[in-house]
């Protein structure tokens, strides 16, 4: 039996559930215990979803600071925090140049994959 359809809903529900959790209680420390008690073979997906949610708050107000804290504490799931940072930033129409600028070197990479991915999944006839 093909699990494949299971799993890609649990995906695409889990990434919904933790953007409204962020949204309802806009608190760091919350959400990092909400996503802690995922199970862990779709935890990394809560975390990507918790810093595309982030980083859209913060880039909306041209800065990353809250977004950065976040990255911080993330340290098991850091690739999926930095492709998340890419899918706001793509989502926001911003400069690729102007975010990478504010992070590490080694991280631009998946900032970029984050961005590639967000702007498939908003024109799949690409």
């Amino acid at each position: 039996m093909n699990e494949t359809p299971q799993r890609i809903e649990r995906i695409k529900s889990i990434f919904l559930e933790t953007q409204l959790f962020h949204a309802k209680h806009n608190d760091i420390g919350s959400l990092i215990q909400f996503l802690e008690k995922i199970e862990s073979g779709f935890r990394s997906i809560g975390y990507e979803s918790a810093s595309m949610a982030i980083a859209l708050k913060d880039l909306a107000n041209n800065s990353i600071e809250a977004w950065l804290s976040y990255a911080n504490g993330a340290r098991l799931h850091k690739a999926q925090v930095y492709v998340g940072l890419g899918m706001a930033a793509a989502k926001l129409n911003l400069p690729f140049l102007s975010v990478i600028e504010k992070v590490e070197k080694a991280w631009y990479h998946l900032i970029a994959d984050g961005w590639v991915i967000m702007i498939v999944l908003s024109d799949p006839g690409r």
